[in-house]
C-alpha cells in the first residue's frame, strides 16, 4: 500500500518533532541499540541518514584559540580549555590584612594566599572563526596572554583550515556558534 503524500509529510513532521524535542543522549541511545537488530539493508540507509555526521567525524578541523585539532561531532562548550600561566615575576601580588591575593597576569583570576587556581583561563567550544575569538594584544597589554593568533603560535595551516573573519558562514553554523558560545563557563576570554 503506498502512503500519499500528506501522509508521507505528517510523518515527516512527527519524525522531525520527535527528534528536536527529544534529549541528544536518548536519541542516540535508542539509534545504537536500533543497529543490533537491523539488517544490512536497514544500516545502509541508517548510514545515508548520518552520512554528514559521518563524513563531520572524520574531518579534522584546527581551533584557532587553542590551537589544538578537533572534529564537529567531539566538540561541545567546553572542550576548548586555556590553562592557566603561572608567571610569578608577572603575576600580581596584593597583601592584605588575611594573606594576599595574586592576580593571575594570563586572565585576571584572583587567587588566596597559597592557593592554585582552580579551573581553567577560558572554557568555550572550539572554533575555526578568529573573529570569536578574543586574541591577547601585547601592544596594549591586554586580554589573556594565552589566547593568542595561529601566526604567533606558530601554526601550520592548511588552505581552508581557518575560516577568515571575512569569509561567509552559514546561518547554521553561525547559530551553532552562538548556542555554544552561550554555554561558555562563567570564565571568559578577555
Amino acid at each position: 500500500m503506498k502512503s500519499s503524500i500528506a501522509e508521507v509529510k505528517v510523518l515527516k513532521g512527527e519524525i522531525q518533532n520527535l527528534l528536536l524535542w527529544s534529549n541528544s543522549r536518548t536519541v542516540a541511545t535508542t539509534l545504537s541499540s536500533a543497529l543490533d537488530n537491523s539488517s544490512e539493508a536497514k544500516l545502509r540507509v541508517i548510514q545515508k541518514l548520518l552520512s554528514k555526521l559521518i563524513d563531520d567525524s572524520k574531518k579534522e578541523l584546527h581551533c584557532v584559540r587553542c590551537h589544538e585539532t578537533f572534529t564537529k561531532n567531539r566538540n561541545s562548550h567546553n572542550s576548548c580549555e586555556i590553562e592557566h600561566e603561572f608567571d610569578e615575576a608577572r603575576d600580581r601580588i596584593y597583601r592584605h590584612w588575611e594573606g594576599w591575593t595574586t592576580v593571575m597576569n594570563c586572565c585576571g583570576h584572583e587567587v588566596e594566599n597559597d592557593n592554585f587556581p582552580d579551573g581553567f583561563c577560558s572554557v568555550s567550544a572550539h572554533t575555526t572563526h578568529a573573529s570569536q575569538v578574543g586574541y591577547y594584544d601585547p601592544k596594549e597589554g591586554t586580554g589573556n596572554s594565552g589566547i593568542v593568533p595561529c601566526s604567533v603560535k606558530g601554526c601550520l595551516l592548511k588552505e581552508g583550515d581557518v575560516e577568515s573573519e571575512d569569509s561567509e558562514v552559514s546561518s547554521d553554523e553561525e547559530e551553532e556558534e552562538d548556542e555554544e558560545n552561550d554555554c561558555d563557563s562563567d570564565e571568559e576570554d578577555y
